[in-house]
């Protein structure tokens, strides 16, 4: 797979373009694409025959040729028509840069919706680090080292709310910038088989929702680098638009923090199975979205991201202590409340009180966080509290996050950065826990990952004096 351009790559390809049914009006052209862009210049005398300006909807899609094949571009918006010149001003020529969204190279579709694909493969940033096994063996001789292909380990899940699978594999290639040993190199890729044909749409979702499932496993902001319809009759590459922000970089070492394929492979299947029906989604967003902002958030949004999931996990979870009372019981309360006031209290008064009450059998922000914390596994809760206790701490993230979302009056224990930076370590640690015991990962098994590593316990356990 990694013989062609990735999605985070940079390459142009000249060819000739046209408006799908309009084959006779081919343009010549340069496709570029670029981080965040995918730019086409049509360089030609004619050029204007597409009227882009006066009808946009006649870029929706774009064919072509080049030498990599077929090209099908998605989503056309005109930025620019330059007039150009030769040398001395002689031989004008106009070139109209237009922007899309999608690139398809090997096949050219009429819309997006007729891409209806069997099966289709990704690659993923980290990937290789993430699955935690080789399949290339070294054997040390006289000479020096021996090296060949081993035992090819191919894992497959049933995803039954997707009625897909999902499987783990290698491609063995013949040179590769990673986990290259002479001319010998491998790359994992994850392909997604499902029942019945689907979408491209339908895959971007699925690839979408992996993506986050890595990015929690590893701790890292993981990528789409890649993706492959690949048949001995058909070749399909498929190119989004990218983002700016892609680092090509490894799991850190020092981390603390990864849950390799290797010691969840024999319950994989149920934590996928789990992952794609997760009730959480919301806060496991969350959860998500500060890892991959990390480096861009302050501690204050932090806190208040990681505080926000919280909530709304232990909401969302069906806690047993999520209520103080029956519902059923809170019905008659709340009922014989509004009927004492309803001749005082009228028009919008009791509307509003209404409106109050529906809501009040529910654990405000504090409780929760006590409930959470509670019901953790006593090292993991010990670890988090970071030598308070439960109340004190539900107390001072409660002060702080109402504070930092209304600004109102100050407390003496507001946060300082540091313990801004210990507070939502803790917090992380937390939600994550919820995450995997959510999706069928044990307590033994996180605190096993945790100590194998120890710098999250460190960090943590290091931090106490900041709050006695």
């Amino acid at each position: 797979m990694s013989n062609y351009p990735k999605i985070y790559d940079s390459f142009e390809f000249p060819g000739v373009w046209w408006i799908p049914g309009e084959e006779e009006n081919k343009v010549a052209g340069v496709l570029k694409f670029r981080v965040n862009e995918i730019l086409l210049e049509l360089n030609d005398e004619e050029v204007n025959i597409f009227k882009v300006r006066n009808d946009p909807q006649r870029l929706a899609v774009l064919h072509g040729n080049c030498l990599e094949g077929a090209v099908t571009l998605f989503d056309g918006f005109p930025l620019n028509q330059d007039i150009k010149y030769g040398v001395g001003n002689s031989n004008p020529h106009s070139i109209l840069k237009l922007s899309f969204t999608k690139l398809i190279i090997g096949e050219r579709y009429q819309t997006l919706g007729d891409i209806i694909l069997s099966e289709l493969s990704f690659e993923f940033s980290n990937l290789n680090e993430w699955v935690n096994f080789s399949p290339i063996d070294f054997k040390p001789l006289e000479s020096g080292m021996s090296l060949s292909i081993g035992s090819v380990e191919i894992v497959k899940s049933w995803i039954r709310e997707l009625e897909a699978e999902i499987s783990f594999n290698y491609r063995f290639e013949n040179l590769g910038e990673n986990f290259s040993y002479q001319q010998l190199s491998y790359k994992n890729i994850v392909t997604i088989t499902p029942k019945q044909s689907q979408t491209l749409e339908w895959y971007e979702i699925v690839a979408k929702k992996l993506k986050d499932l890595l990015t929690i496993l590893t701790d890292t902001n993981i990528f789409m680098e890649y993706v492959e319809y690949s048949t001995i009759e058909q070749h399909i590459r498929y190119y989004p638009i990218s983002y700016n922000d892609y680092e090509k970089t490894k799991i850190h070492p020092r981390k603390g923090f990864v849950i390799p394929l290797t010691l969840i492979k024999d319950e994989i299947e149920n934590i996928l199975n789990n992952w794609f029906t997760l009730k959480i989604t919301s806060s496991t967003l969350i959860y998500v979205n500060n890892i991959v902002n990390d480096k861009y958030m302050f501690l204050e949004d932090k806190f208040l991201a990681y505080s926000k999931a919280l909530e709304s996990a232990h909401r969302d979870s069906y806690l047993d202590n999520n209520k103080y009372v029956d519902e059923d019981l809170y019905e008659q309360i709340k009922s014989t409340m509004l009927l004492s006031i309803k001749e005082e209290a009228t028009g919008d008064l009791y509307n509003k009180l209404a409106a109050t009450l529906k809501y009040a059998n529910e654990f405000g922000f504090q409780r929760r966080i006590q409930e959470i914390i509670k019901s953790l596994d006593p090292k993991i809760k010990d670890l988090v509290l970071m030598g308070l206790k439960v109340s004190g701490y539900a107390d001072i993230v409660r002060i702080n996050r109402d504070y930092n979302t209304h600004f109102g009056e100050e407390s003496e224990k507001l946060f300082s950065s540091h313990q801004f930076m210990s507070i939502n370590e803790s917090l992380k640690l937390i939600m994550l826990n919820i995450i995997l015991r959510q999706i069928g990962i044990s307590d033994d098994l996180l605190w096993s990952v945790l100590n194998s590593n120890k710098n999250w316990i460190g960090y943590l356990n290091n931090r106490k004096d900041l709050f006695v």
